[in-house]
């Protein structure tokens, strides 16, 4: 039997998936997450040659279909946008259909979520399990009462909170101790720090960094227990992999 709660979209389940210790702060292994890579083939490609844990893909509703892009499309016009480059690109979009294709035995999806339309949701679900990847991927979102639909429909899916202003970081401390989504958080790295770690460890949630730019802001957040970090620099990545030029953080050995 499973008792609801109610959420910022409606009831959503208190009981949440077993958790995978290996995605717990303090795991022996961070997971090194490639920024961007999967919003390009040529990127995406680079980043599989280097080994990386996951390949991180913005996804976006476009045309009836999932795209992954960071950028937004004007209406009906190969021209995208975000803040500050406007750009004509004519190359078909990468879709999340093939995006699947190409990383599967070779990384995880992770997933941050652009759109908010139903019908995106729906799809999403649909792709990840023909591509039988519900168990693999990560999905991250900054509208939280996403990640409760998808929590209703999928109870398997690992779910991240997306905290990128002071606003989400107090909103997530705020979270009651048993907090019935069960999430962890992708938060940005000037964001995070002994305090909100320590609450993630205690809540025995997953935590995502990103923005780490160099290997002592690596050293920092695995310190403190992070248990991915998500990053551009592919050679920083590496290091994160092979694991000789970072501190282990508590619990680690």
């Amino acid at each position: 039997m499973r008792a609801d709660s109610e959420g910022p979209s409606g009831p959503f389940p208190t009981s949440s998936p077993a958790a995978d210790s290996s995605l717990r702060p303090g795991a022996d292994h961070v997971i090194a997450v490639a920024h961007r890579a999967g919003n390009d083939r040529a990127a995406l490609e680079r980043a599989l040659s280097v080994g990386v844990d996951a390949v991180e893909a913005d996804l976006r509703w476009d045309g009836g279909r999932i795209v992954s892009r960071h950028a937004r499309r004007l209406p009906l016009l190969p021209v995208y946008w975000d803040r500050w480059y406007l750009r004509l690109d004519r190359r078909p979009q990468l879709t999340l259909d093939e995006l699947l294709e190409r990383i599967r035995g070779r990384a995880r999806p992770y997933l941050d979520l652009k759109a908010t339309h139903q019908s995106f949701l729906s799809a999403l679900l649909e792709t990840l399990r023909r591509h039988e990847a519900v168990d693999d991927a990560d999905i991250s979102s900054s509208c939280w009462g996403q990640l409760a639909e998808l929590r209703r429909s999928e109870p398997r899916l690992r779910l991240l909170r997306t905290v990128g202003d002071e606003r989400q970081r107090a909103a997530y401390l705020a979270l009651p101790s048993d907090d019935p989504l069960g999430a962890g958080i992708a938060i940005r790295r000037n964001l995070l720090d002994e305090e909100l770690a320590s609450d993630a460890r205690v809540r025995g949630v997953p935590v995502y960094v990103w923005e780490v730019a160099d290997l002592e802001a690596a050293r920092q957040v695995v310190a403190w227990g992070a248990t991915g970090v998500v990053a551009d620099s592919l050679e920083l990545l590496r290091a994160l992999r092979s694991g000789t030029e970072l501190q282990l953080g508590p619990g680690q050995s």
